[in-house]
């Protein structure tokens, strides 16, 4: 007995709606990515960003 597999159209329909998901999900594991690894943030720490005003 063979398990029935949907046709190439529905698969094309879920991917209008799960695409851009997916693509917000890469975009958001790709900044936590650039934070984790020291890319992103305040250049100057907060004590001495208290100092020069």
């Amino acid at each position: 007995m063979s398990l029935p597999l949907a046709h190439a159209g529905h698969w094309l329909s879920a991917l209008v709606y799960a695409g851009p998901v997916v693509i917000v999900a890469l975009l958001f594991l790709a900044a936590w990515l650039r934070e984790r690894r020291g890319g992103g943030g305040d250049p100057l720490p907060a004590e001495r960003d208290e100092r020069i005003r």
